[in-house]
């Protein structure tokens, strides 16, 4: 086959990848995280500290409820707890903040069994790790990759890629549940930008 030529490869089948039974989704599968609370205005320089003024008792998503546009924030950030905090010409926000816990409550119809898969789509990363608890429980952590400046350089969108959390399926309950997401403290610029979360059994 040369250069510039056509090649016929016939019809091609592809089929998203699945753990299990999908329990709920959070955000658009898009690689970019801008269709969150903040995401349009992810460019003004004091976004980050924008956060404790917009979530002042931090992030609690109800599954069937809450709006990913209006009740997720888009960056997963320490919480400033500075009020003198503010942008310095040439440096950005100068500030560290609290640990940051998104929470995600859902119901379950029965006690499940088995495995329970947390996967996450990340489009920005600015911490090296998330902890994971369910129930209250702690249930572990999960590594990040490189940081890409995403947060530091006022993006939305930064270098993307997938983690994938199990654990076990009898922290969960029938009734209702939560799962929440913990970026460390640290500098208010140091989190994480998700482009979709997903949780299935």
């Amino acid at each position: 086959m040369g250069a510039g030529k056509n090649l016929d490869l016939g019809e091609l089948t592809w089929e998203p990848m699945r753990r299990g039974r999908q329990v709920w989704e959070i955000g658009v599968p898009n690689r970019t995280g801008a269709e969150f609370a903040g995401g349009d205005r992810f460019f003004e320089p004091d976004i980050t500290l924008q956060y404790p003024k917009l979530f002042p008792t931090d992030v609690t998503f109800t599954i069937g409820e809450s709006q990913a546009a209006k009740d997720w924030f888009y960056a997963q950030v320490p919480h400033n707890t500075d009020p003198k905090a503010q942008v310095e010409p040439f440096r950005g926000v100068v500030s560290n903040g609290r640990e940051t816990p998104y929470t995600i409550r859902f119901r379950m119809d029965a006690s499940p069994r088995g495995t329970a898969v947390l996967r996450l789509a990340i489009c920005g990363t600015g911490t090296r790790a998330i902890s994971v608890s369910v129930n209250g429980n702690p249930a572990g952590q999960i590594q990040l990759g490189p940081g890409d400046g995403v947060i530091t350089r006022h993006q939305v969108q930064g270098l993307w890629y997938e983690r994938q959390f199990e654990f076990d399926a009898s922290k969960l309950k029938a009734g209702e549940n939560t799962l929440t997401l913990t970026v460390p403290a640290g500098p208010v610029n140091n989190g994480v930008v998700y482009d979709y979360l997903r949780l299935e059994l």
